[in-house]
């Protein structure tokens, strides 16, 4: 029998080796650590330094070096968009004041791990259940880390932002995105719609996303209440005609919690619902709207190439009479840092896994990734979010949907190339 005529078994999926367990199980610890990474630093302040979560991506880096067939086994077309963007921004330190060297290098080098973490994930969320539990271990895990910032164990008010609740060390804004993320988590869940016990599924998860929600309102974040509302409602959107009941269901018991709760932060006359109150009636955007404007006008005025890394913070801050100022919106970040030329294809890649994930949901029911990506696109409205890692992760998350086919057709022809050629004696 010759080995083109030999009956050839399908392959649909590779048993994880030792490797790849290891990495896995890095990842996890590393997942576990990015929303109180700012709790534990090594250093005698406290306030900046080196992270337990740092490290862990160092190990998880390290031990991906290793196991590069899965780690790096292939280069996704958003990954080649981020490149670009980095290698204008590389080239950017032309022009920035050499004063500023050294927090442009620093940065470089943070994006660059950050794009390192882009492509890791989105080799290993090919393993549509390793995503899909990752996903879910960030949802649960964060509605604990949610509960004990309203115990007080994680964290507490935060005096100069007018009591604000928020983990130790971080930005309100910052807490409520991590928060609202892990809420988009736990209710697009895939789980959630497998067929038998959806009842129980369902009481199950209101109870982790309720206290979730509890906590984004303490932090009195209008940011994150936002993003909550437009992760739950893509879910709704974007997950095609398979479960729609199911997802309705879900979105609307959610969306109701919020009200509710929302109602009595109202009833109650909280921090929180002046803040909203004040945004609502007032049109208060905690000076934004000025920051936007003004970001704009020097977007116009280097429209190609932008002001460099880092020093576009700095002239919009002399623009403002500050030392330095966030744009505290991601386009504009990218637009006054490398102009078109960098931003085009950065926010490009953005949109194309927002559509990629659009086009996923409606093919498997499964919305989570969408509404993740929807969620993250929101959360890069009133900050600069691309030095969180759990922006890349979801990033990836978006990416890495519908390559599960492709990824098993890769090891099916693999196996049979080296089945044929083990018959033919090489």
């Amino acid at each position: 029998m010759t080995a083109s005529s030999r009956p050839r078994a399908v392959v649909s999926s590779e048993e994880p080796t030792v490797a790849l367990r290891a990495v896995q199980a890095a990842y996890y610890a590393f997942v576990l650590f990015i929303p109180v990474e700012t709790i534990i630093t090594f250093n005698n302040q406290g306030e900046s330094g080196m992270t337990l979560s740092r490290l862990l991506g160092f190990l998880l880096f390290g031990l991906a070096l290793i196991d590069r067939r899965h780690c790096f086994r292939t280069i996704p077309a958003s990954f080649w968009m981020v490149a670009w963007y980095l290698a204008v921004y590389a080239l950017s330190q032309l022009w920035v004041p050499r004063a500023l060297d050294a927090a442009f290098l620093e940065n470089q080098l943070t994006l660059i791990q950050m794009a390192a973490l882009f492509l890791i994930s989105a080799n290993l969320f090919e393993d549509a259940k390793f995503r899909e539990s990752l996903l879910r271990f960030y949802g649960w895990w964060s509605s604990l880390v949610a509960g004990g910032i309203l115990l007080g164990i994680f964290g507490g008010q935060v005096l100069l932002l007018e009591g604000r609740s928020a983990i130790q060390g971080q930005d309100p804004n910052v807490t409520a995105g991590f928060f609202a993320l892990g809420a988009v988590c736990l209710a697009g869940d895939p789980r959630l719609f497998e067929p038998g016990r959806f009842t129980a599924r369902f009481i199950a998860s209101l109870l982790p996303i309720g206290v979730l929600i509890l906590a984004i309102l303490e932090t009195g974040s209008r940011g994150g209440m936002l993003v909550f509302a437009v992760g739950i409602l893509a879910l709704a959107a974007g997950g095609g005609k398979t479960a729609r009941i199911r997802r309705l269901l879900i979105v609307a018991a959610v969306i109701g919690a919020l009200v509710y709760m929302i109602f009595n932060q109202f009833q109650s006359g909280t921090l929180t619902a002046a803040r909203l109150d004040q945004a609502w009636n007032g049109g208060d955007t905690a000076g934004r709207t000025k920051i936007w404007s003004t970001a704009w006008e020097m977007f116009l005025e280097r429209p190609l190439l932008g002001y460099g890394g880092v020093n576009n913070f700095y002239v919009l801050g002399v623009h403002m009479n500050f030392p330095f100022r966030d744009t505290h919106n991601l386009l504009l970040a990218v637009l006054t840092e490398v102009g078109l030329v960098g931003a085009v294809p950065f926010i490009a890649a953005l949109f194309h896994a927002l559509w990629r994930t659009w086009r996923y949901g409606g093919r498997t029911g499964d919305a989570l990734p969408f509404a993740l990506m929807a969620a993250v696109v929101a959360i890069n409205v009133p900050l600069t979010g691309y030095h969180q890692k759990i922006f890349w992760i979801a990033f990836a998350a978006a990416v890495a949907c519908g390559s599960e086919r492709s990824a098993a057709a890769r090891t099916d022809i693999r196996e049979l190339m080296q089945a044929d050629q083990a018959a033919a004696g090489i």
